[in-house]
């Protein structure tokens, strides 16, 4: 029998008494005949303690140290790796999920694809991260799993329509959209801008979200800013600079909030910096009617004043010469 050994975990046993006592992680990558293992079907038959198949749910449930993860896969990490799932919001979802495996609750079948005989996660990592931590800390839990029968074309359109749980930010599908764009599909600007219902133009600017800095990344997923505002203010100021204003503006509105003010924050609580606070303050429309007319008088006053002045015809001669005009008060 040909064995992987997999990530080691604290506890290798599952819920239902089926399935139990599985040792380190150790797991069969081939079927009885000897060929590498294709499909679920074949990982159950060959590995009998580490999974079984849930009829009524049409999935199977396996033991999440036999899953494994291709790092950098999940677009939704925005090229953060590990410290994706450390993001605040990212690690409560997690924890909420942890906790529902631990009460027994339904949680949904994550996507896996058996590549080499290994079940690796497609759609689900969170699910898979909640499910790991449930079993670090001593739990018995198993995770429901579903077969993505697709390329890996086909996974990354799965991950750009599963948007269930953590939606999908502007950050991790411009990633996807990059994939198709460049490596995965070759796909067109146009063609991926169709398939989204989306213009080109926004499909390229997700895109270019996946070369800046982590820390915009951050602040897009946060929902602390738009992508649309994050790429103005890079195209004004660079990309130094952009981080440097919004994090003042943020700063800001912290303070404001501290002290009573009401600000604008997102869904999550997050403080909210729209475009308007990078604008220069508007003149109140009474002090610009003011200063307006103002001008006109003044311009009036001037004219008189220069109309009673022997200035000589210009001409090119004289053109560049200077003349002193003398106002009093009476002017203004």
């Amino acid at each position: 029998m040909t064995e992987l050994m997999t990530e080691p975990m604290q506890q290798n046993t599952l819920t239902n008494s089926k399935i139990s006592n599985i040792g380190k992680g150790a797991f069969s990558v081939v079927t009885n005949s000897g060929r590498v293992i294709s499909g679920l079907k074949q990982f159950r038959d060959a590995n009998p303690d580490l999974c079984m198949e849930i009829p009524d749910q049409k999935a199977y449930a396996l033991h999440p140290s036999v899953i494994h993860i291709t790092p950098g896969f999940n677009s939704r990490e925005m090229g953060m790796g590990e410290d994706y799932y450390k993001l605040p919001e990212v690690a409560e979802h997690i924890s909420n999920i942890k906790a529902a495996y631990i009460r027994g609750d339904y949680v949904d079948p994550i996507r896996i694809r058996i590549i080499d005989g290994i079940p690796f996660v497609r759609q689900g990592h969170c699910r898979l991260y909640g499910g790991r931590e449930a079993i670090a800390e001593g739990h018995d839990v198993s995770i429901l799993c579903v077969e993505l029968k697709a390329d890996e074309l086909g996974c990354e359109l799965a991950t750009i329509d599963g948007n269930r749980g953590l939606a999908l930010s502007p950050v991790a599908l411009g990633e996807s959209y990059r994939r198709l764009h460049n490596s995965l599909g070759g796909w067109s600007i146009e063609r991926i801008a169709q398939r989204e219902n989306k213009s080109p133009a926004t499909i390229s600017s997700m895109i270019r979200l996946t070369n800046i800095p982590v820390t915009l990344k951050t602040l897009i997923h946060a929902n602390a800013i738009s992508y649309v505002a994050v790429l103005e203010l890079i195209d004004q100021l660079g990309e130094s600079q952009a981080v440097e204003q919004i994090n003042a503006k943020i700063a800001e509105l912290e303070e404001a909030a501290s002290k009573g003010i009401q600000i604008k924050r997102s869904a999550s609580g997050q403080v909210r910096v729209t475009p308007a606070l990078f604008k220069p303050a508007k003149v109140p429309a009474v002090l610009a009617v003011k200063a307006v007319e103002g001008v006109k008088v003044l311009n009036e006053r001037l004219s008189q004043k220069l109309a009673e002045l022997d200035i000589p015809e210009v001409n090119a001669s004289n053109e560049s010469e200077e003349i002193n005009i003398t106002l009093d008060l009476g002017t203004f």
